[in-house]
């Protein structure tokens, strides 16, 4: 008898370096369009605001795949770090 599930393969990617803190940091917030995720990311740019005194925030929403690649050189230049939200 054959089986017409194939074998799994499991790949492990590496995490991206943490910083050991979020004070004074130029953070990013990127949306990927999906419904209440705009919510969540108020809510997280929020709390940055109220735990680390986070003042610069930089918003970008993605409304369909290929508009990512616009937003990356603007992110890498003026942020430090960057929260994709992921909702669905």
């Amino acid at each position: 008898m054959l089986t017409p599930i194939a074998e799994r393969t499991v790949t492990r990617n590496a995490l991206a370096p943490r910083v050991p803190d979020l004070a004074g940091l130029r953070i990013g917030l990127l949306d990927n369009g999906k419904p209440n995720v705009d919510l969540l990311l108020d809510h997280i740019r929020m709390r940055l605001s109220e735990r680390f005194g986070i003042t610069k925030i930089v918003r970008r929403r993605k409304n369909r795949v290929g508009l990512v690649a616009e937003y990356l050189d603007e992110l890498v230049a003026q942020c430090d770090v960057v929260i994709n939200g992921v909702a669905d």
